[in-house]
């Protein structure tokens, strides 16, 4: 906790200046609110209680101008606090990004899409709402503190030990009910966390949930995940609204006791009835310190809870980007590789090698580790025993930006980015339309209203899925890759659509050394070799027809499918 706080507060190093000007504002309005109750008490003793009128006026604007004072000086310092504390979310909000668009493909796999999300949304909110106030009411409530005590124990002693112990009790409830609510709100932000995490999933499969029934099942869960986050809430802020409660009590008990013995003190000549209403004042400013622990304590540590939870994720390893720059020609080899997402192995001892310029399928059962291999050569994952080799040189010893660049991906499920089409093509910043008009997709473009400049929606839901696989085909084509990998590309498009897509695949598969993932006949018996794979393991090798003759378990796959 400690050490993420000194984080946090390195993001207000380039704004000492303002904190510097915030601080000495601070200190000018809590030195007049300071001298307000010694002022007030002189015009009751020396105007009000002997009936003089002479320089009242004058005395009543001297303590005008010294409220006036205080506020505008509390204005400004907020106004520029609220500056800062934007000014360190924002510089946080963009660290945490960029730190996480740097974090390998399994970090993605162990943390839900909304979990992350509410990092930038839940977390930075709390962050933001308590940085703009704390830095003032602590350096206020120290002034306040300090200053209150000193003029209490000249005008008395005796009621300044009282209020100090009573003062004293109030501090350790509030601590004792602060350290409750605390651990709640760590409970409640982490229950956030999940229950955006399960809601972003259920919503985008949606389809699914539906097509099986299965909506009961899982409003039943989210029922599960929303009353353990009721359940936390409502301790978290039982424990808020105890805090304020306990301390009026123990306020209101100050205030019996200072006007019962200054009463005493009045009556015996030891004290006047301007300096016990100004001991009250004074009593009530060292408890304002006390009461906005106790209104910010569920702030603050709600807020604490967020900065635990951003700087563990900016804890995480991010992939390394060094590595070295080579000349990519796209041989690619596997030398006794074992691999798993988890503590089962999904390829073990797995050996291939694809020569530059080769194209290879790859076919097999689901499960069998197909989709594996392609996140391996693209160093989406790192090998668990052996390597991957690219041009003779392990994907651990090469900077992984630059062998993307030398790598074409075409997945299963299309993916367009919210924009015009001519932005989602151009997105590798290659701007080539004779290649696109090459592997044939541009009079199917030019159909779309607008053409180029159609505004393709969230993850191009206004576009078919086979048109959406074209255009990520055109997009990979763009890229002009070295090697090129084709993840089960035309299983999600009809027939029709296929041969477009298969047309345009011949063009870009042309001179590049090419790994088909491939549940259908047509994208394996044009390839120079075929791999069969089953648990991780190569089981057969070989082209289309010495397959089928070996009637193994290639010929079960044609025979149930693969076509």
């Amino acid at each position: 906790m400690i050490k993420n706080l000194r984080r946090l507060f390195k993001y207000f190093e380039p704004s000492r200046k303002q904190l510097l000007i915030v601080g000495i504002l601070v200190i000018i309005a809590t030195f007049f609110s300071i001298l307000g109750p010694i002022i007030l008490s002189g015009i009751i003793d020396n105007y009000l209680d002997v009936g003089k009128a002479k320089g009242f006026v004058l005395i009543l604007g001297v303590l005008l101008s010294v409220y006036v004072m205080s506020n505008v000086c509390n204005f400004i310092s907020s106004f520029i606090m609220v500056k800062a504390s934007e000014q360190v979310v924002y510089d946080l909000r963009k660290d945490l990004f960029n730190h996480i668009i740097k974090m390998p493909i399994k970090f993605f796999d162990k943390n839900k899409k909304g979990d992350i999300m509410s990092r930038f949304t839940n977390d930075l909110t709390d962050i933001n709402d308590v940085l703009s106030d704390v830095v003032i009411e602590l350096i206020s409530g120290v002034i306040i503190l300090i200053g209150s005590l000193v003029f209490m124990f000249i005008l008395s002693p005796l009621l300044t030990f009282i209020t100090l112990g009573i003062s004293l009790i109030s501090f350790i409830c509030t601590i004792k009910i602060g350290m409750k609510t605390a651990k709640m709100f760590t409970h409640l932000q982490n229950n956030i966390g999940k229950m955006s995490g399960y809601s972003e999933e259920m919503i985008s499969s949606m389809p699914i949930i539906k097509q099986y029934g299965k909506e009961k099942e899982t409003n039943e869960e989210f029922a599960k995940m929303s009353n353990r986050f009721r359940h936390y809430s409502v301790k978290a802020n039982l424990y808020a609204c105890l805090m304020m409660p306990v301390s009026v009590t123990v306020t209101n008990l100050g205030h019996l006791l200072i006007v019962g013995i200054g009463a005493i003190l009045i009556i015996k000549g030891h004290t006047t009835v301007g300096s016990i209403l100004a001991f009250i004042t004074y009593f009530d400013m060292i408890k304002k310190p006390i009461n906005q622990v106790a209104s910010l304590f569920a702030s603050v540590t709600s807020a604490l809870a967020g900065v635990n939870r951003i700087f563990k994720v900016m804890d995480e390893d991010i992939e390394n980007p060094s590595g070295k720059q080579i000349e990519v020609q796209g041989e690619i080899e596997f030398k006794n590789v074992s691999f798993g997402y988890n503590e089962t192995a999904v390829i073990k001892n797995f050996n291939l090698k694809v020569k530059k310029g080769e194209t290879v399928a790859i076919v097999g059962p689901t499960g069998a580790g197909k989709t594996t291999i392609l996140n391996l050569v693209n160093k989406f994952y790192l090998p668990d025993k052996g390597d991957v080799l690219i041009d003779g040189i392990s994907t651990r010893d090469l900077a992984h930006e630059n062998l993307r660049k030398n790598i074409g991906l075409v997945a299963q499920e299309p993916y367009l980015f919210k924009g015009t089409i001519r932005e989602n093509l151009y997105y590798n910043e290659l701007r080539d339309k004779e290649k696109i008009k090459s592997i044939g997709i541009n009079d199917m473009i030019e159909k779309f209203p607008n053409g180029y400049d159609f505004i393709v929606e969230d993850a191009g839901d206004n576009v078919a899925t086979g048109e959406k696989q074209l255009l990520t085909v055109a997009r990979t084509a763009l890229l002009n890759p070295k090697i090129l990998l084709l993840d089960e590309a035309t299983s999600s498009v009809d027939v029709t659509t296929e041969k477009f897509v298969n047309d345009g695949l011949k063009t870009l598969i042309k001179d590049r050394t090419t790994i088909i993932v491939a549940h259908r006949l047509s994208t394996t018996k044009n390839a120079d070799r075929i791999i069969v794979i089953d648990k991780g393991q190569i089981v057969e090798e070989g082209n289309h027809k010495a397959l089928l003759k070996k009637k193994g378990l290639y010929y079960n796959l044609y025979n149930n499918g693969l076509e």
